[in-house]
């Protein structure tokens, strides 16, 4: 078992600094590859069409895929014409705010390509654009939390044990 682990005592030098660097491209040829939008799952060249997976070029589009949602949403509500109609009349504001998600997404994605491409990798500079990537994402989950319980204030309570039950049984 020791011959195993023993070695003629020549180093092979900066072999590992080689593995370290391939390593480091690769990841880097990965992210910009995920956040330029040429993923195969997540962008505009991948399996979900146009703006890939829940990814959106225009207010239209984006009321499009809300609208498909929320009716498939409210049926399994079983909700009433009422109901359909206050979820509708939200529907515009959401529509706006995922837009302004996405463009500060891109945003954010050309800052990473911009800091990947450098010479030197800025530790300041990918430190700020992790805080921005932290702040965008806090703000989205808050939103889409504060959404799906505006949404649910118009179904009554048993409509939303219907649609938790559901939920769970996904899950």
């Amino acid at each position: 078992m020791a011959a195993m682990f023993e070695h003629d005592g020549t180093r092979t030098r900066g072999a590992g600094r080689k593995v370290f660097w391939v390593i480091v491209l690769a990841g880097g040829a990965l992210a910009l590859f995920h956040f330029n939008g040429c993923g195969r799952h997540w962008g505009s060249c991948g399996w979900h069409g146009r703006g890939g997976h829940g990814q959106v070029l225009t207010e239209e589009e984006a009321r499009k895929k809300l609208d498909r949602a929320a009716d498939r949403f409210l049926s399994k509500a079983e909700a009433t014409p009422e109901q359909r109609a206050a979820v509708s009349g939200m529907l515009g504001n959401i529509a706006k705010d995922w837009v302004d998600f996405q463009k500060e997404r891109k945003e954010i994605a050309g800052e990473i390509a911009e800091a990947l491409s450098a010479d030197r990798i800025d530790p300041v500079k990918s430190g700020t654009i992790r805080k921005k990537t932290e702040e965008l994402a806090s703000r989205a989950a808050g939103k889409a939390v504060e959404t799906a319980f505006r949404l649910a204030e118009t179904l009554g309570p048993g409509q939303r044990k219907k649609i938790v039950e559901e939920w769970r049984e996904k899950r």
